[in-house]
């Protein structure tokens, strides 16, 4: 009997201590499950605020629940403060979504080399203008292409029979033929805008980059302090000054603003105003007929627009999720996720192979140029090794100067040379 009963109770022993084992396993359990679950939030920090929710969703959509996502939004004028802070403190986001400063996170180390991924195949190599660093290697996906050209009024255009200008030199005719009617060719905004910045640029894409693949090389070498801008832009620049020398650009519209400027053309008071997609929604509230056209240049035969990648998405290199974020930026590198981009950005162009521009009527000129990829943009290859933001705003600053007639072409360029050999990237 004795012996009986301790084998009962060494059998109720053994089922308590398995009970609790079984217990003890399933909370261990439940606290891996919670841990998994939060390994699984990917944290993105952007400067895109609400025309994310579409794009995200595509993200979610391709991650089928797998991983969850954690937006930040930071607006611009704080993001790169931000986002250095975080990373120089060896935290940060996994994944970033940066701009024209994308060049600097790869020259810091901050972002992971994905030259590997085959998924980068389906994209335009010009995608990855901001994403690569001087031996080519990758870093990031591109979002969509922005672009600028130049709005013109087409009731204008018919009442004074005006062609649209496919060469720099019948743009100059327009603007003179323009100016002898008393009308205002070109609204320039230049206390604030990029106005300026697109018109000098704009001339110089088709007038001298699309020349030869070497006008393109000397960009790099200026970005590396190898070649000077003063040396192999100053005849392309010098043509470019003659809509200053013909008061097409004046010293009065040092004092106007983009948005002045803007509005001299939405009310008729202007023929042509240089801008992009982004003025697209106030021009058709305006009322006025009108379209857009190249910046014309040299040639007729071919034209390229100013633009590039708005921006571009990367991985932290200190990630502690390197699967999720690495899942995360594949799904953003999908023809969904690139469709997405393009549809919550109306006259925007995606760098994903295929992918035709769907644009109105109002970008038929123009379409063919983007459908064929000819969108770049000199800032983003000097960007590469300088904060290309601090290098513009001397340029717009020295353009003021210029519209004023109080520097020469060559001062002008020698002026952005010394900026540049200050704050190239040591």
């Amino acid at each position: 009997m004795i012996k009986a009963h301790n084998k009962n109770r060494l059998f109720k022993i053994i089922i308590v201590s398995f009970l609790s084992f079984l217990m003890v396993f399933s909370l261990a359990a439940c606290s891996n499950g919670n841990a998994s679950h939060k390994s699984r939030t990917i944290k993105i920090i952007g400067f895109y605020d609400h025309e994310m929710k579409p794009v995200l969703k595509a993200v979610r959509k391709n991650l089928h629940g797998k991983y969850k996502i954690e937006y930040t939004y930071v607006p611009l004028s704080q993001f790169n403060n931000v986002v250095n802070t975080q990373l120089a403190s060896g935290s940060g986001p996994d994944i970033l979504l940066v701009g024209s400063s994308f060049p600097a996170l790869i020259r810091s180390k901050y972002v992971a080399d994905i030259s590997n991924e085959k998924y980068l195949n389906n994209f335009n190599s010009a995608g990855f203008t901001l994403a690569k660093d001087k031996n080519d290697k990758i870093y990031g996906v591109p979002t969509y292409g922005w672009f600028s050209g130049i709005w013109y009024n087409k009731d204008i255009f018919a009442k004074y029979h005006l062609k649209v200008p496919s060469t720099f030199k019948d743009y100059l005719s327009v603007c003179k033929k323009l100016k002898s009617a008393g009308i205002t060719p070109l609204a320039f905004g230049l206390s604030d805008g990029d106005i300026g910045l697109h018109a000098w640029l704009g001339y110089l894409q088709n007038s001298y980059y699309m020349d030869s693949s070497s006008n393109v090389q000397n960009d790099q070498k200026f970005a590396y302090g190898k070649a000077k801008l003063s040396h192999y832009l100053l005849k392309g620049t010098e043509q470019w000054d003659q809509i200053i020398k013909d008061g097409y650009m004046s010293k009065e519209m040092v004092g106007l603003s983009a948005s002045q400027a803007l509005n001299k053309f939405m009310t008729g008071k202007s023929a042509m105003y240089l801008s992009g997609p982004w003025d697209y929604a106030n021009l058709k509230k305006s009322k006025i007929n009108f379209a857009m056209f190249p910046y014309p240049g040299t040639h007729a035969q071919t034209h390229y627009l100013l633009g590039g990648p708005a921006a571009t998405v990367g991985m932290n290199r200190k990630t502690k999720n390197r699967a999720g974020s690495e899942a995360v930026l594949k799904a953003f590198a999908t023809k969904d996720v690139q469709d997405a981009w393009v549809k919550v950005n109306p006259g925007s162009f995606s760098y994903y192979k295929g992918m035709k521009a769907s644009l109105p009527k109002e970008y038929n000129l123009v379409k063919s140029t983007l459908n064929s990829g000819r969108v770049t943009v000199a800032w983003d290859r000097w960007g590469v090794n300088m904060p290309a933001e601090t290098l513009l705003t001397t340029i717009k600053k020295n353009i003021q100067s210029l519209a004023s007639q109080s520097i020469t072409v060559k001062q002008f360029l020698q002026n952005i040379d010394e900026k540049a050999d200050q704050i190239r990237y040591k």
